[in-house]
Protein backbone atom coordinates (compact mmCIF):
# COMPACT_ATOMS: atom_id res chain seq x y z
CA UNK A 1 0.00 0.00 0.00
CA UNK A 2 1.37 3.55 -1.32
CA UNK A 3 0.99 6.26 1.38
CA UNK A 4 0.98 10.25 1.02
CA UNK A 5 2.46 12.55 3.58
CA UNK A 6 -0.31 13.27 5.95
CA UNK A 7 -1.84 10.15 5.82
CA UNK A 8 -2.24 8.57 9.41
CA UNK A 9 -0.92 4.83 10.19
CA UNK A 10 -0.32 2.24 12.74
CA UNK A 11 2.89 1.39 13.27
CA UNK A 12 3.95 -1.16 15.19
CA UNK A 13 4.28 -0.55 18.78
CA UNK A 14 4.92 2.78 18.15
CA UNK A 15 0.72 3.44 17.90
CA UNK A 16 -0.80 6.40 15.57
CA UNK A 17 1.39 7.83 13.36
CA UNK A 18 1.66 10.46 11.05
CA UNK A 19 3.32 10.75 7.78
CA UNK A 20 4.79 14.14 7.99
CA UNK A 21 7.22 13.75 4.95
CA UNK A 22 8.67 11.52 2.25
CA UNK A 23 12.47 11.88 1.76
CA UNK A 24 14.97 11.01 -0.48
CA UNK A 25 18.49 10.31 1.65
CA UNK A 26 21.98 9.42 0.28
CA UNK A 27 24.07 6.93 2.68
CA UNK A 28 27.02 8.02 4.30
CA UNK A 29 29.09 7.05 1.51
CA UNK A 30 27.08 8.69 -0.43
CA UNK A 31 26.81 5.09 -2.31
CA UNK A 32 23.04 4.90 -2.38
CA UNK A 33 20.53 6.66 -2.21
CA UNK A 34 16.82 5.70 -0.59
CA UNK A 35 13.53 7.02 -0.13
CA UNK A 36 11.95 7.15 3.56
CA UNK A 37 8.35 7.55 4.87
CA UNK A 38 8.79 10.08 8.41
CA UNK A 39 6.85 9.12 10.66
CA UNK A 40 5.45 11.16 13.56
CA UNK A 41 3.98 9.27 16.34
CA UNK A 42 1.04 11.05 17.43
CA UNK A 43 1.44 10.45 21.03
CA UNK A 44 5.05 11.52 21.22
CA UNK A 45 5.51 14.39 18.67
CA UNK A 46 9.42 14.94 18.96
CA UNK A 47 10.06 11.59 18.05
CA UNK A 48 10.84 10.63 14.30
CA UNK A 49 10.69 6.97 12.71
CA UNK A 50 12.36 6.74 9.36
CA UNK A 51 11.19 3.94 7.05
CA UNK A 52 12.95 2.66 3.62
CA UNK A 53 10.49 2.16 1.39
CA UNK A 54 12.37 -0.73 0.13
CA UNK A 55 12.12 -2.36 2.85
CA UNK A 56 9.27 -4.96 2.73
CA UNK A 57 9.71 -6.27 6.41
CA UNK A 58 9.64 -2.71 8.13
CA UNK A 59 6.71 -1.63 5.53
CA UNK A 60 4.83 -4.35 7.07
CA UNK A 61 4.79 -2.82 10.19
CA UNK A 62 2.53 0.41 8.61
CA UNK A 63 -1.26 -0.63 8.37
CA UNK A 64 -3.69 1.52 7.55
CA UNK A 65 -6.26 3.67 10.87
CA UNK A 66 -8.96 1.39 11.64
CA UNK A 67 -12.78 2.76 10.68
CA UNK A 68 -15.24 2.57 13.64
CA UNK A 69 -17.21 0.14 11.82
CA UNK A 70 -13.84 -2.28 11.83
CA UNK A 71 -13.59 -1.07 15.51
CA UNK A 72 -16.91 -2.21 16.15
CA UNK A 73 -16.66 -5.51 14.08
CA UNK A 74 -12.87 -6.17 15.91
CA UNK A 75 -14.79 -5.66 19.60
CA UNK A 76 -17.65 -7.52 18.57
CA UNK A 77 -15.31 -10.95 17.27
CA UNK A 78 -13.45 -11.05 20.28
CA UNK A 79 -16.39 -11.18 22.37
CA UNK A 80 -17.28 -14.23 20.58
CA UNK A 81 -13.66 -15.72 20.14
CA UNK A 82 -12.05 -15.02 23.40
CA UNK A 83 -8.71 -16.24 24.20
CA UNK A 84 -7.80 -18.89 26.41
CA UNK A 85 -6.14 -18.41 30.17
CA UNK A 86 -2.70 -20.27 29.58
CA UNK A 87 -1.78 -21.42 32.72
CA UNK A 88 1.90 -21.99 32.58
CA UNK A 89 3.29 -18.83 33.19
CA UNK A 90 6.41 -18.98 30.90
CA UNK A 91 4.35 -20.35 27.78
CA UNK A 92 1.43 -17.31 28.59
CA UNK A 93 4.13 -14.69 28.56
CA UNK A 94 5.21 -16.06 25.29
CA UNK A 95 2.04 -16.11 23.71
CA UNK A 96 1.15 -12.98 24.90
CA UNK A 97 4.44 -11.16 24.29
CA UNK A 98 4.10 -12.62 21.05
CA UNK A 99 0.54 -11.00 20.78
CA UNK A 100 2.07 -7.16 21.66
CA UNK A 101 4.98 -7.61 19.37
CA UNK A 102 2.19 -7.53 16.19
CA UNK A 103 -0.24 -4.92 17.94
CA UNK A 104 -2.84 -6.56 15.87
CA UNK A 105 -6.52 -4.50 17.31
CA UNK A 106 -8.50 -7.84 17.40
CA UNK A 107 -5.11 -10.00 19.29
CA UNK A 108 -5.04 -7.22 21.44
CA UNK A 109 -8.84 -6.79 22.49
CA UNK A 110 -9.02 -10.43 23.12
CA UNK A 111 -5.54 -10.28 25.41
CA UNK A 112 -7.33 -7.41 27.38
CA UNK A 113 -10.08 -9.52 27.45
CA UNK A 114 -8.39 -12.49 28.96
CA UNK A 115 -6.51 -10.89 31.11
CA UNK A 116 -9.51 -8.56 32.65
CA UNK A 117 -11.50 -12.02 33.07
CA UNK A 118 -8.42 -13.82 34.81
CA UNK A 119 -8.62 -10.71 37.17
CA UNK A 120 -12.08 -10.73 37.59
CA UNK A 121 -12.01 -14.72 38.37
CA UNK A 122 -8.90 -14.08 40.51
CA UNK A 123 -10.22 -11.34 42.49
CA UNK A 124 -13.73 -13.70 43.26
CA UNK A 125 -11.14 -16.13 44.73
CA UNK A 126 -9.40 -13.33 47.01
CA UNK A 127 -6.23 -13.30 44.85
CA UNK A 128 -4.04 -10.66 42.42
CA UNK A 129 -2.93 -10.55 39.10
CA UNK A 130 0.40 -11.39 39.06
CA UNK A 131 2.52 -8.48 37.95
CA UNK A 132 3.89 -9.52 34.79
CA UNK A 133 0.10 -9.59 33.44
CA UNK A 134 -0.46 -6.66 34.76
CA UNK A 135 2.00 -5.23 32.93
CA UNK A 136 1.10 -6.74 30.03
CA UNK A 137 -2.40 -5.58 30.30
CA UNK A 138 -1.10 -2.11 30.62
CA UNK A 139 0.81 -2.31 27.30
CA UNK A 140 -1.97 -4.25 25.15
CA UNK A 141 -4.72 -1.69 26.55
CA UNK A 142 -2.33 1.77 25.58
CA UNK A 143 -1.64 0.19 22.41
CA UNK A 144 -5.42 -0.30 21.83
CA UNK A 145 -6.74 2.98 23.64
CA UNK A 146 -4.05 4.94 21.12
CA UNK A 147 -5.70 3.85 17.59
CA UNK A 148 -8.86 3.90 18.87
CA UNK A 149 -9.03 7.36 20.69
CA UNK A 150 -7.65 8.75 17.57
CA UNK A 151 -10.29 6.65 14.94
CA UNK A 152 -13.74 6.88 17.38
CA UNK A 153 -12.05 10.97 17.71
CA UNK A 154 -12.69 10.23 21.89
CA UNK A 155 -10.20 10.77 25.03
CA UNK A 156 -7.97 7.65 25.59
CA UNK A 157 -9.91 7.59 29.24
CA UNK A 158 -13.57 6.68 27.16
CA UNK A 159 -12.11 4.05 25.21
CA UNK A 160 -12.43 1.33 27.70
CA UNK A 161 -15.49 2.34 28.41
CA UNK A 162 -16.91 2.39 24.89
CA UNK A 163 -14.98 -1.54 24.43
CA UNK A 164 -16.60 -2.49 27.13
CA UNK A 165 -20.24 -1.75 26.22
CA UNK A 166 -19.90 -3.37 22.83
CA UNK A 167 -18.81 -6.17 24.91
CA UNK A 168 -21.83 -6.39 27.24
CA UNK A 169 -24.40 -6.00 24.32
CA UNK A 170 -22.58 -9.04 22.15
CA UNK A 171 -22.31 -11.22 25.42
CA UNK A 172 -26.52 -10.35 26.19
CA UNK A 173 -27.40 -11.21 22.81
Amino acid sequence: MTYQKGDHVRYGTNGVCVIADIETMTSMDRRSVKDYYVLRPVAESGTKIFVPLDNPALLGKMHAILTREEINEAIRQSAADPLPWVGDRNRRSEAFKEILKTAEPFPLLQLCSCIHGRRLQLSQEGKRLSGSDEAILKQAERLVENEFAFSLDIPRSEVAAYIHTLWKECTAI
